[in-house]
């Protein structure tokens, strides 16, 4: 099987390239005659390990092997535009995405959706990692405002442990 944007040989049964990250389309897996026993394997992302981040507390590492750092940051950066985040500072390897106004959350408190995760990625040993924190603290929603922005940060790993990439290795 082959990917439909960068043409690279891809192994059966991930969502995502390997090595441009692109979302695999649902009839290209159906109609892959790909030899599933031939050695090809879909590589999971490993439980997340919790870390701390000297500004933002504690965070979440998530390992990628054999997927390159640009698959994951076009990963990442659909997760997040489908979730109706953009990107607020920095690049598609490291910074903030964000939804919701300041403005709006400072006047209306909990009745107001405004998240903000940091991000990181980057490759050290033969893995892409990808580091996650929340980067606001909910305290213009109250208890409210800290209870739906724990709610969102769960939601939002969730989806981020549901990633696959399948990759040619």
């Amino acid at each position: 099987m082959y990917c439909t944007n960068c043409g690279e040989e891809i192994g059966e049964g991930g969502v995502y390239c390997g090595s441009c990250g692109e979302k695999i389309s649902k009839n290209i897996l159906e109609n892959s005659h790909a030899n599933v026993g031939g050695g090809d394997e879909t590589l999971k992302v490993s439980e997340p390990q919790l870390i701390t981040h000297k500004t933002w507390g504690y965070g979440y590492l998530f390992q990628f092997p054999y997927t390159k750092r640009d698959a994951v940051a076009h990963a990442i950066a659909s997760l997040f535009e489908r979730e109706g985040y953009h990107l607020e500072e920095g690049n598609s390897m490291s910074g903030i995405y964000g939804v919701g106004s300041t403005d709006k959350r400072l006047l209306a408190g909990a009745f107001s959706k405004r998240y903000r995760f940091e991000f990181m990625i980057h490759e050290k040993d033969g893995l892409t990692l990808f580091e996650i924190y929340k980067a606001m603290s909910g305290l213009s929603g109250g208890v409210l405002g800290l209870r739906a922005l724990d709610k969102e940060w769960e939601r939002i790993l969730a989806e981020v442990k549901s990633l696959r990439f399948v990759s040619s290795r």
